[in-house]
Parts: C-alpha cells; structure tokens; sequence
C-alpha cells in the first residue's frame, strides 16, 4: 500500500512451463495529492456599478454615503489548482440586504483529490450601510414597459455523500430534467445553480407540486417549506436532497415569470447490504472480510461501495471483491461503509474464536501431600522429606502439546532433561504429571505450551531436600570434663535424635551436645526427616558423684561496724570457692593431730569481702566439677551514725549572753530531733563552743555538734549562732526574738509581742503592721496596736513596725506557716 508517491523495485518471480524465472518490476506512484491548496483568493464585486476588488477585506472608500443600494457578491479562487466547495458551503456568495441579514460568510473549500484548504470568512466592514435596492426612476413614456419573462440557464451538479458533483449545463426552456437525472442515475440529490438574464431585478420561488399555480406570484412572493429542497436566494442555488416534485419560478421585478417543473425520483436512501465472512489465519490471528451489495453497485463490482472505518484493505477472490481487516484480540468490531450517496451501513461482528491466551496449570493432587494434625492436603505439596518418589499430577483448561520442568540455579531456569523428573500428557491433552524420582536441586517451575504456542507457567514449588534416601552420617567425640562425659554428636543432615536423653530435631552440621552424669551403655537413633536411621553406643565408666561441703565462720551475731566485720569459708575438699563472681582457690584439709575431725588450721579460710547486710551465696566446686551452694545471712552490720534535725539552724542571743547560757540553749533537746537507725539513745556533745570574747562580738559565729551511737558511727554536723547588739530592742513575739529587719516564722495566726529590753525600762510601745513585705516608709498608714497582740492573722508574711514611747523604732517581719 502506498501512502505517498514513491518508485519501488522488487522482483518478481514468474512461473513458466521448463523453470521460473525472475524479473525486476518497477512501480512509481506519483499522481498522490495530500497537500491541501493554499493559495485561495477572495474578490468582491459591487452589484451597482460593477466595481472588482482583491483581497480578504472589502474597501468601502470609493462609495458615496459608505453605502450601496444593491448586493455585494464575493467568491474565492486559485490561479494553480481548481476549487470545489466542500460541506455544503459555496464558492460565491452575495450579501443582500434584508434587516436580519448576515454580514460574514465562511468558504470551505477543497482541491480536486479532496484535500480540504483553511476556512476563509469574509465579513462586510461594519461602516458600510446596505440600503434596500432603489429601481430607477423612470420618465413617464421614456422607456416601453418590461413584459419580457427572464430567461434561465442552470447548471447541474450530481450530490455524492454531501459534496455536489459537476454533471453539466442545462437549458430548462429546451431540456427536461428527467433527461438528465436519468443519465446521472442514483445520488443523494442534486444541486442547480440558476443564472438569470433580465433587465430588472430577479428572484427564484420554489412551490410545491408539478405546474403549480403561479397566476397570483408577485416579486414580494415566497417559496415553500418542501422537505428535502433547499433554495438559496442569494446564489439563486436550488440543494434537492429527498424525492419530490416541485415547480421552480424565475420573477423580475414585473412580475414577467419563467418556470419549469422537475421531479427528483432516483434520489438514494438506501444503505448499502454487507456481509462479512470469518477466516482463521493463525491462532491468534483473523481476517474479517466484508462483502458489499447496493442497489446501485451491484456486488460492488464499480467499488463506489468505500469503508469508514479506517484501516481496511481491499481484495479479491471468487465470490468477488472484498474489503478486510484483520484482528488479535477477541471482541465485538464495529465497521462502517457507505455507498456513493452517502448512505452508510454498520455491521457489528463478534469475534471468540483467537486463542491467545495461555493454558492454566492447576493442581489435581500430590503423592505424597502436605499433613497437617493428621489431615491430607492432596492439593499442597509435601513439606516433609521422603524416600519415595514425588508424583504431581495435572489439570490444564485446554488442549497441552508440550510440558517441560525447569529448576533454578544462580537466578537462571535451567530445563531438566531428565535428571530428577520425568513428564507425561495424557491423552486428550488436558491432563499431565510430573514424577519426581530424585533429589531436586533448586526451586521448580512446570511450563505447559498449547499448540498455539503460547505458554503457561506454575513457578515456586520448592520440593528442595524433600527426596531423601541416604541414612545421615554420624560423627561422635567424647570428653570427661568436671565429672561429666560431654558427648557431642554430629550430623550430615537434619536429624531426629532418640536416647540417653535426647529426644528432638537437630539441624544438619550443627553440634549435638549431650553432658552425661552417670555410668552406664547408652544406645542414640538418629533418623533423617524421609526415614532414614543411623544407629549409635557409647560407654561411660568415671564419673564422680560426691559434691563438696561448704563450711563457714565469724557470721555476727550482735550489731558490729562492716570494718570490724570477718566472715571466713571453705570447702571440705580442693576446689574453688566463687564468691560474688570471684573465684578463691581453696586446698585440700588437713587432719594434722590425726583425731578424725578437721577444724581450725587444718581447713583452708578464704575471708569474704562482705561490708553490709543480705543474703551471700557461696558456691563449691570440686576438682571433679560437682557444685554445691550455701547462702550465708548477713543482718548485724551497722555503718549507720545518728541524725538530727533543729527547729532553727541559727540561734541568736545578745551581747553579753554567757557560754554555758549559750551551750544550754544549744543542748536543749526541745530545740532539735535526734535519732538512730539501731541504737535508741544516740549521743550529742559539743565538738567546739564560743568563747567569752566571741559572745560579745556582732555576727554570726559556728559551732559543731558530735553525735555518736553505741557501735562507734560517729558524725559531725554544724550550727550557728547570731550575737546580736545589746543596744538594740529586744522583743519577742509568741517567745521568738525578732531580729531587725529579719524574718521570724510563727506557726500560728496571733502574735503577743514582748518588749524585753529598751532604754528605758517598762515604757509601752506601738506595733504598725500591714500585710506583705513593706518599707517603713509605707508603715505610716498601716493598722496599729498598743497592747502587742495581734490576732486572727492570714498565712504569709506580715511587715511590723516598732514605735516605743521613748521614739526608738524598730523593723522586722513575721511569717505565718499554717500548715500542719
């Protein structure tokens, strides 16, 4: 098939009567057209004086007003090629005025091979003004009245799947139409453009019947509305498309008339009759060919029946021509074709006979199957090793010529030519099996191929180390360590191994220990997964079965310091002792004075490094390796010292306060709490005290307190003392000393202050207290009182200010903790 123009040589072999013989055929192709023209032109051409102009715009400069009182024609044409119009537009048209009418047109156009060109529109300038067309006036009696009918010529055009066919010119007052539609035969219709000669202006009503009645026209008369006839006024173009009958007028302005009746019968509506007929080329391959029939192309014998569908190629054999397309996959193909009128016929064919698929392997059983908790599964594969053969056997969906076995080695399928497997196909080809008589060495895959060559698979069947008929061999070493004969067993091959003990599964090549404790004969089975025994003895005479004693000494009975603290064990015979994962070796006792006892000396003591209280395992091995264990309880050790706690870590005393006021203040056991963890009277003593200089010096000083319990834990802890000047004023509130500008806690919401010292004695005084931590600049307006008790105080601190009657202030704070 040729898609564009081309010389082509092949050759060409010709038969002949004593031998063939072959000759180079040349073909050239070169009247293809797939270029669509390109050079189309528009003209204009003004119906009131005969102005001619070129171009795609129309220029309205030259007329008066910008306007025209008649039509406008316009058409398109090429100076290389000729023109045709094409979907069912015109080469010319003319715009005439009407107050609805249209001021564009667009020309669609094609070449003579069908090639359609870009649309052209051509639109009338919106300045230009179409008038209504002004006959001329004329004088009276200057000119004779016009009583002559126009005259008419056509030309006919024979309409084929919507394009208009040139046929020829024709003389409706010499020819009939019926002439000339007997010669074009059967189309889809007709087209007639009417060129019309007179004086004044014309026009073409088309009516309804054979000679109708045309005594009442007038030039402002209209056509009928006639199915299948379409009159176009500008172009004076009749387009008949169904059967009919009509009278066609030609008026002037007048009223002079011409007309002429047509009928139109040979107008095809018929689709064209296919047959299409099936032919197996392969497999997976069909022709479908198509035979065609139309009442006006018999058997196609003229080829005016053409495809629609795309892609079909034509052909020939002794039912005579035929188009065909051939197919690959099953379905239902819709093809279209159409006769020379247009009418179009589409055939739906259903396509099941390609066999493109592949067969599907399924599995009819195995022998032997998967077991599961006693349960058969015959579609499964065995999991489990056998010393038999492996039989699959097969179910295909469709006839199997070919079935082959393939096994996978370094990522590669490697077919097995009889090896391990062997196959058949049954009889009929829908059944196989595989036998698998040895040893597989990778992953199977099963390929059954069809007789149309196309190949199913079933892949993954793992039968690795399922057939097995060697018995596993057996390798044994023995070894008498710690009192005990280690035996390790090894085998080739996974194993169930039974006796002396054992009794599970083994992986291959992996050591079996076994740590035999008694004398005695000790017979192992070791059977392989397919069945397969080796069988095993071995004799054990020197095991020693005694473990040792531990012994142990100095355990404290009463509280002691960890320091003071000497525990000691041993073994009744050589070994080691392991302590806390340290290992003491220890030698054999010896009875030195011969009495039968071993005691003292005669045992070898390993001390233990024990420092607090628990529970102390002590293991004893023997030189044999028998253990024995004893758990030692420590519950005596102290290295705890006391602990105190004091209400107040600053004590504060005035100048001239003595030391031993001072050390009973710091003794007093109301002001502090001491305890022990043990002892239930822990001691405090002063470790250093201030001396006489100290107590008269401002500041704060320290002492240290010694605090001890009866097994000798002693701790030092440190306290401090405030000597405050004896100038200041001395008050307490609720017992406590308030400091000058200090805090002091209260654990309750009253205070009854004390004035105890001042400049002069028992004078009274006023306490300004207020909320908060303030300045004494902010005391001023705080709430007074001049007895010293302040009652129903809130949690939180409180600023208290100090006037006595002598003018001395003072400030401190309070905070007041009600929390219990």
């Amino acid at each position: 098939m040729f898609h564009k123009n081309a010389n082509i040589t092949f050759e060409l072999t010709i038969p002949g009567a004593a031998e063939q013989k072959t000759v180079d055929y040349n073909v050239t192709v070169e009247n293809m057209d797939k270029d669509a023209p390109k050079d189309a032109k528009v003209y204009w051409r003004f119906l009131e004086n005969g102005e001619v102009q070129e171009g795609n715009t129309l220029d309205i400069s030259n007329l008066e007003d910008q306007s025209t009182t008649d039509g406008i024609e316009v058409w398109i044409a090429s100076e290389s090629e000729d023109l045709y119009a094409a979907n069912g537009k015109e080469l010319k048209h003319t715009f005439l005025y009407s107050e609805n009418m249209e001021r564009s047109y667009t020309f669609e156009y094609s070449d003579e091979c069908g090639n359609e060109g870009a649309p052209i529109t051509v639109t009338l300038p919106d300045e230009l003004n179409m008038k209504p067309y002004e006959a001329p006036v004329e004088e009276e009696g200057a000119y004779e009245k016009d009583t002559t009918p126009p005259e008419v010529v056509a030309e006919v055009y024979a309409v084929y799947d919507g394009l208009a066919s040139y046929f020829s010119s024709w003389t409706p007052s010499e020819d009939a139409f019926a002439e000339l539609a007997e010669k074009i035969g059967y189309s889809g219709g007709y087209k007639i453009s009417y060129t019309i000669s007179d004086d004044s202006r014309t026009k073409l009503i088309v009516k309804n019947g054979l000679q109708a009645d045309t005594g009442k026209l007038n030039f402002n008369s209209t056509s009928d509305q006639i199915d299948g006839v379409k009159l176009d006024a500008n172009n004076n173009s009749l387009l008949i498309t169904k059967p009919c009958q009509i009278t066609v007028i030609a008026i002037d302005q007048e009223g002079n008339i011409f007309w002429h009746s047509l009928e139109a019968a040979k107008i095809d509506q018929e689709a064209p009759t296919v047959r299409v007929e099936k032919e197996g080329i392969s497999f997976t391959r069909m022709r479908l060919k198509f035979y065609a029939d139309d009442n006006s192309d018999k058997d196609n014998e003229k080829g005016t029946i053409l495809p629609v569908t795309s892609g079909l190629q034509k052909g020939m054999d002794d039912k005579g021509y035929y188009y065909f397309r051939e197919v690959e996959n099953n379905g239902t193909y819709d093809t279209v074709f159409k006769d020379r009128s247009g009418n179009r016929a589409k055939i739906s064919t259903k396509v099941t006979e390609i066999d493109k698929d592949a067969p599907k392997i399924s599995v009819s059983s195995w022998s032997p199957c998967y077991v599961k908790d006693g349960e058969s599964y015959e579609k499964l594969p065995p999991i489990e090793p056998t010393n038999s053969s492996v039989l699959l056997s097969l179910d295909f969906n469709k006839t199997v010529s070919e079935l082959k076995v393939y096994y996978k080695q370094n990522d590669n399928w490697v077919e097995d030519n009889g090896t391990f497997s062997k196959t058949g196909i049954e009889l009929g080809g829908r059944k196989g099996n595989v036998e698998f008589f040895a040893a597989v060495p990778g992953m199977v895959k099963i390929v059954a191929t069809s007789p149309n060559g196309v190949s199913g698979e079933m892949t993954d069947i793992d039968l690795v180390d399922i057939i097995d008929k060697n018995a596993p061999t057996i390798t044994v070493t023995q070894k008498l360590e710690n009192n005990q004969m280690n035996v390790i067993f090894r085998s080739d091959e996974t194993v169930f191994v039974s006796g002396g003990g054992l009794n599970r599964k083994y992986g291959g090549n992996t050591n079996i220990s076994l740590a035999i404790k008694e004398n005695g004969v000790y017979d192992f089975t070791f059977a392989d997964a397919a069945g397969n025994m080796t069988q095993q003895q071995i004799t054990v005479d020197s095991i020693d079965e005694i473990p040792p004693v531990v012994y142990a000494s100095g355990i404290p009975e009463t509280y002691i310091r960890s320091e003071d603290c000497s525990v000691k064990v041993t073994m009744s015979e050589a070994g080691t002792i392991t302590f806390r994962g340290k290992e003491y070796p220890v030698k054999a006792p010896t009875d030195k004075n011969g009495d039968g006892e071993l005691k003292g000396d005669e045992l070898d003591w390993i001390t233990l490094p024990i420092t607090t209280n628990g529970s102390y395992q002590v293991k004893a091995t023997d030189q044999a390796g028998l253990v024995s264990y004893r758990v030692l309880e420590i519950q005596y050790l102290d290295d705890i010292a006391p602990s105190i706690q004091f209400d107040r870590s600053v004590v504060n005393v005035f100048q001239g306060t003595t030391a031993e006021e001072l050390r009973e203040q710091l003794l007093d056991a109301t002001t502090f709490r001491l305890w022990d963890n043990i002892d239930p009277n822990p001691q405090i003593s002063l470790k250093n005290m201030l001396t006489e200089k100290q107590m008269n010096e401002q500041g704060i000083h320290e002492v240290t307190y010694l605090l001890s319990d009866r097994v000798g834990n002693e701790k030092l802890v440190k306290r401090y003392v405030k000597i405050i000047s004896s100038a200041n004023l001395k008050i307490t509130a609720n017992g406590e000393s308030l400091l000058p500008c200090d805090t002091t806690i209260l654990k309750e919401n009253r205070a009854d202050l004390v004035l105890e010292k001042s400049r002069r004695s028992g004078e009274s005084f006023k306490v300004y207290y207020k909320k908060g931590i303030q300045k004494a600049g902010a005391m001023k307006k705080a709430d007074v009182v001049k007895d010293g008790k302040l009652t129903d105080l809130e949690a939180g601190f409180y600023t208290l200010y100090i006037v006595t009657q002598n003018k001395e202030t003072y400030l401190t704070y309070i905070y007041i903790d009600l929390e219990q």
